[in-house]
Order: C-alpha cells, then sequence, then structure tokens
C-alpha cells in the first residue's frame, strides 16, 4: 500500500518543517541544513510552486455603473 508521504517523499512532520522554514524565509539557509532537510526542502518548495494557483484570489471584474443596463 502506498501512502500520501510515501508518494510525496516526505513525512507530513518534514513538510511542517519546511513550511516553517519558508515562512521565516529561511529556505535558502542551506549552510544550516543537513541532506535530509535539503532533500525536503527541495520537495517542499516543488509542492508550494505547482499550488500557487490554488491560493490566489480569483480576479473579479468590478463594472461601472455607467456602463451597466437598467432593465
Amino acid at each position: 500500500m502506498r501512502t500520501d508521504e510515501a508518494q510525496i517523499g516526505a513525512t507530513y512532520d518534514e513538510l511542517e518543517w519546511a513550511m516553517k522554514q519558508h515562512e521565516k524565509g529561511k529556505e535558502n539557509d542551506k549552510e544550516q541544513m543537513n541532506e535530509r532537510q535539503l532533500k525536503v526542502m527541495k520537495i517542499y518548495l516543488q509542492l508550494h510552486q505547482a499550488n500557487q494557483h490554488k491560493m490566489k484570489k480569483i480576479p473579479v471584474c468590478i463594472i461601472p455603473k455607467e456602463f451597466k443596463q437598467s432593465v
């Protein structure tokens, strides 16, 4: 049986760590990370980038009143 963690390549705890590092702006602090942490950070950043479209608001067109037709 394949788990989410096996499919992703990192545990949820590891991804949580990477997310917190990213929020602190420390995702490029490579000299402070071991080999596994570097791998997990790479996985997290790839997933984060791939899912940006889900985090952005949908643009909404606001039509000025003078362009609207009365019914």
